[in-house]
């Protein structure tokens, strides 16, 4: 199972106001504008019931929660990494 939040925020146990999400086989990758911001091995992300676009990510250091963003905004840089393939952007290091 994969899963791909093209645009979040993310805020809990780490905090940052917009980020890709890539979540594989217990893996969670996590991408800024920068490149990789975080890797962590998590449990698979659950749909937040009652919550449009939210879900919930339980990892040993605590809960994050993302929250869907709009892909429009964010300007150019943001598209580069917005935009990119699922398997690119996973084999990407830094």
């Amino acid at each position: 199972m994969t899963f791909d939040l093209r645009s979040a925020t993310m805020h809990g146990a780490y905090n940052c106001s917009r980020v890709r999400v890539l979540w594989r086989d217990g893996m969670l990758k996590v991408f800024t504008v920068d490149g990789l911001h975080l890797e962590l091995e998590t449990k698979a992300p659950v749909r937040r019931p009652y919550y449009m676009k939210s879900w919930l990510v339980e990892t040993e250091q605590g809960d994050i929660i993302l929250k869907g963003k709009c892909m429009t905004c964010g300007g150019r840089q943001w598209w580069r990494i917005g935009c990119m393939p699922f398997e690119q952007l996973w084999r990407m290091k830094t």
